[in-house]
């Protein structure tokens, strides 16, 4: 083993992909004395000797991080560093959009100490900008699901915005609160403007206080626009060993050393199925679980769609024919192109808020929890096993694709399950 020591939605994946790829006009800023935070110390990295982990298991994942063009892996079991590799120096590396599940642990927090009272509290108590058009009706909830319909912006778009909380604050809402599922970095952004607000201070400065210094995690920077509005869909740097320890956070259920840092009853909320279109996704933290998942066509969902004004009579009647089908997606789409002809497209577009409002996902146990950013960010617990682990890339032009799949698959093996 060598040691360097001292498929979601199409449009997801753009989304993703294009959250990095802009000119930035803001910068990261790393902890201010002023803010009253540790100084910056980079964590030590010392692999403890572990009989528990299958170290044969742990050179084949480390050799898939490596060949897909990783540059990072830590694996923990049981709160233990059992296994690292580093293609260089270890530093801080962009989290990417695996920094929104790190601001998810931040509204856990702020609910454990009253600041923010319920999820379902609406925005606007805390951005009072935020009303007319649609907006009062949005809840906290909605932009921890992905469902508030907010104007899904590209990030390449929010990148060149001077202030992004103003332009959150500003974006049109769409008709379907609450009844489609639509990756949305814009209302991520929202998100943190919440948490800033509720605190009493920026975000991230919050966060920092409240989770990293718990966790021992002092060496880290976040990304701001020009307005000093930290960014909730992206931006956090952390070194690997860092980020598993946010890993380790949760599968402990939010306790560090027997003290609670955030409750365990909003971390198990937040790790199950935040909404019923796309059962793989909680509270801005993903969920793998055995074998395919089935989607059927919903109902109600027709209903919504018809009442809205997005599908006519027509087709509404053609759908509700489909009620009862269920299969992969790929199985759903087909039915429904079947039965719509060439007016399916705006209906199948992955990209659109309609398609996934019709369809239900059946919700299964999941044997892992991640948080996933661009480029092969990967935050992954396993509770089963015991086991945390931590991918990190900053190549972006490496030939060999990453399988999510596959890595989920190794990490797993990582744990022989009948020598438990």
């Amino acid at each position: 083993m060598h040691k360097c020591l001292p498929c979601i939605l199409a449009a997801l994946l753009l989304a993703r992909a294009a959250s990095d790829a802009a000119a930035q006009r803001g910068a990261y800023h790393a902890p201010d004395p002023a803010w009253g935070l540790p100084v910056p110390v980079a964590p030590r990295i010392d692999v403890v000797a572990s009989e528990r982990i299958d170290h044969v298991a742990a050179d084949a994942l480390e050799r898939e991080v490596e060949s897909t063009g990783g540059c990072a892996l830590v694996v923990l079991r049981r709160g233990e560093l059992a296994h690292a590799w580093f293609d260089a120096m270890p530093e801080p590396i962009e989290l990417m959009s695996a920094t929104k599940s790190v601001v998810a642990l931040g509204v856990g927090v702020l609910l454990d100490e009253g600041k923010i009272r319920s999820i379902d509290d609406p925005v606007v108590k805390y951005l009072p900008d935020f009303t007319g058009n649609g907006r009062d009706a949005i809840t906290i909830r909605h932009l921890l699901t992905h469902t508030s319909d907010l104007d899904p912006i590209p990030p390449n778009e929010i990148y060149q915005v001077e202030d992004t909380l103003a332009f959150a604050i500003g974006s049109k809402p769409g008709p379907l609160l609450g009844q489609t599922f639509v990756y949305n970095n814009n209302a991520c952004n929202l998100l943190m403007g919440v948490v800033g607000a509720a605190a009493g201070e920026p975000g991230d400065v919050f966060i920092a206080r409240r989770i990293f210094v718990p966790l021992g995690i002092s060496d880290w920077s976040w990304y701001r626009d020009p307005a000093e509005n930290p960014h909730g869909m992206a931006g956090l740097k952390l070194h690997a060993i860092d980020a598993a320890r946010i890993g380790e956070l949760v599968r402990r259920g939010g306790a560090w050393n027997g003290k609670p840092i955030v409750s365990s009853a909003f971390v198990e909320q937040m790790l199950r199925p935040g909404q019923p279109m796309l059962a793989r996704c909680g509270m801005l933290w993903w969920r793998a679980a055995e074998g395919p998942t089935q989607y059927r066509i919903d109902p109600a969902g027709v209903d919504t769609l018809e009442q809205s004004g997005a599908i006519t009579q027509v087709d509404a009647d053609a759908l509700r024919a489909l009620v009862g089908t269920q299969g992969s997606r790929q199985e759903v789409r087909e039915a429904v192109a079947k039965a719509l002809g060439s007016r399916a497209d705006p209906v199948l577009d992955a990209d659109q808020a309609v398609g996934s409002c019709m369809v239900r996902a059946t919700e299964r146990p999941a044997f892992a929890f991640y948080a996933d950013g661009y480029l092969g960010q990967f935050i992954i617990v396993l509770p089963q096993e015991e086991i945390v682990v931590v991918r990190q890339q900053t190549r972006r032009d490496h030939p060999t694709p990453l399988n999510v799949d596959r890595l989920l698959e190794l990490a797993r093996h990582l744990v022989a399950h009948e020598n438990e």
